[in-house]
């Protein structure tokens, strides 16, 4: 069983000789493993609310403007578009006589 370090003792002279029990303290292995636990942080979260603001309103206000515009513009492309149509039928036109 020599063999497998087993029975094997150590002398008190082949242990390391330490001056201070601080050193001894240090070089010493821990008999548990350490583990760190930090305190549990709780988050806090603000509330939700269920109201609608003023300000988002503000928004819906003013966005017939927005429709008035596009409109506006659609409008004048389709006007755009009819007169190029009806000047190129009478081009036509004008070129079978």
């Amino acid at each position: 069983m020599a063999w497998f370090g087993l029975g094997q003792h150590r002398d008190a002279e082949s242990q390391p000789k330490h001056e201070n029990t601080e050193e001894a303290a240090l070089t010493k292995a821990p008999a548990a493993p350490t583990v760190v636990r930090l305190p549990r942080a709780s988050i806090q979260v603000a509330p939700i609310s269920h109201t609608v603001d003023e300000s988002a309103d503000q928004g819906s206000k003013n966005l017939w403007q927005v429709y008035a515009l596009v409109g506006f513009m659609v409008v004048r492309w389709l006007w755009a578009r009819w007169k190029e149509r009806t000047d190129a039928r009478s081009d036509a036109e004008d070129d079978n006589f």
